[in-house]
């Protein structure tokens, strides 16, 4: 029987334990790959938390259902020459009327429209915006849910406003005055809109306070 030395014996520790590190990282790998492929299957399929009720991944199939006619409409637009005939908004104004309760998400179609619009479509994104707006006030009165969705996160892309030309910008004065006037936007909202894009606003008085125009 051949005796071990006290060497070999060393290095047999060392060599056992060297496979087992291999063996554990390969494992630690292969398991990482079935996480991963398993949270995009998740993803597709939409993950409701149990604890908080988000839901992860890929919206309910009926919200995207929902949010299709928005889409479809906004496609069109980018799809014609400015300017944009009125069917087409009336199009656009119809659509967020009737899904009113997916206000959030057609906000932030209207506002990545505006936001990422090229020159020509700028002034064309803001005027859906003001029409929704307009259309939402006077269907919803005090219920309205545009204006105050806009007002919180709308503000980035009303600054985009601000690499219109001095003719545009007299435009959207006009608008922003009309704002106002109806009360549409909050008086001091509509001056910090005016502010950020440079647009020259000519208000009488101080108007009514923000909370007579919610009203």
């Amino acid at each position: 029987v051949r005796k071990t030395s006290g060497g070999d014996a060393g290095g047999g520790a060392d060599g056992g334990t060297m496979l087992n590190e291999a063996a554990l990282e390969k494992s630690f790998w292969q398991r990482l790959r079935e996480l991963s492929n398993c949270a995009r299957a998740l993803r597709r399929r939409g993950v409701l938390c149990v604890r908080c009720g988000h839901r992860f991944g890929h919206p309910n199939r009926k919200k995207s259902r929902e949010h299709a006619e928005i889409d479809a409409a906004l496609r069109d637009v980018r799809a014609s020459r400015p300017p944009i005939s009125g069917k087409l908004v009336g199009k656009v104004v119809e659509i967020s009327i009737k899904q009113a309760k997916f206000f959030k998400g057609i906000t932030y179609e209207l506002d990545r429209f505006l936001r990422k619009a090229k020159a020509e479509y700028r002034i064309p994104a803001f005027y859906l915006i003001n029409a929704v707006c307009q259309a939402s006030k006077t269907k919803f009165r005090d219920k309205d849910q545009y204006v105050p969705r806009f007002m919180e996160k709308g503000m980035p892309g009303f600054e985009t406003l601000a690499e219109c030309d001095d003719a545009e910008k007299t435009q959207i004065a006009k608008v922003l005055k009309f704002w106002v006037e109806e009360r549409i936007f909050p008086e001091l909202f509509v001056r910090k809109v005016g502010k950020a894009i440079g647009a020259t606003l000519e208000l009488e008085g101080s108007g009514p306070s923000i909370s007579e125009q919610l009203k």
